[in-house]
């Protein structure tokens, strides 16, 4: 019994700890630095936030805030799913509830090509698996938090706290920089791998060293990109 009450203490203590790091958010990298800690905890590698350009309208029109995947890779999958409107992917954004999808038996059920060759993308970059989960903030602005990884997953109570959590970044992202300046000044290729270098603990000096650039430079981008 004591065990239980350890772990269940355990798990409070971690939930309290989000919310006030979600809270105490100030900045983009802020948020950036909070979904890094939810994907090891949950065990997932990538993350994307977006918001749909029409709150009304469920489809592949959407505008990415945050993420973590590669602009490589954030380039080609968007030129497959946004170019080709494919219906399999605005199917799963006009969900309401949130849900996992495991791409892997999807498919040998999906019979259109383009959605086959998709799938088929994501699954041999490492997203075999995604939590997709919908967003709404108080002012009506309507989006989708992701959370992608290389295996099957089938925690629902992590995806119940992961829902509860995605509502909270999405409505502080909103908050941080209006949804206009986020979609008006995205973050550029460059500050992107800076945040994901600097959350993943890498000091400025090793940074600038490793890109062959001044820490001036990389202090320039990093300011950039949290006023962003």
């Amino acid at each position: 019994m004591s065990i239980r009450k350890n772990k269940v203490a355990e798990e409070i203590a971690f939930i309290d700890s989000i919310l006030l790091s979600i809270e105490a958010c100030l900045t983009g990298y802020d948020i950036f630095v909070v979904l890094k800690v939810l994907l090891k905890s949950y065990k997932f590698d990538y993350f994307m936030i977006s918001k749909f350009e029409n709150p009304k309208k469920y489809n592949t029109n959407f505008n990415i805030l945050i993420t973590n995947w590669s602009s490589e890779y954030l380039m080609e999958f968007s030129k497959k799913i946004i170019l080709t409107e494919n219906k399999m992917i605005a199917s799963f954004l006009s969900a309401r509830k949130s849900k996992y999808i495991d791409f892997e038996p999807l498919y040998f059920q999906e019979n259109d090509e383009e959605s086959k060759n998709i799938i088929e993308f994501l699954i041999k970059n490492n997203r075999k698996s995604m939590a997709m989960i919908p967003v709404k903030s108080n002012s009506g602005v309507s989006g989708v938090i992701t959370f992608t990884k290389n295996e099957k997953s089938e925690d629902t109570a992590a995806l119940i706290e992961l829902t509860y959590f995605a509502q909270l970044i999405f409505e502080k992202l909103l908050v941080v920089g209006s949804a206009s300046a986020i979609v008006e000044c995205p973050l550029i290729e460059r500050e992107i791998q800076f945040l994901r270098l600097l959350a993943d603990g890498i000091a400025l000096k090793k940074i600038a060293e490793s890109m062959e650039i001044s820490v001036h430079t990389v202090s320039y981008h990093l300011n950039n990109a949290e006023k962003n």
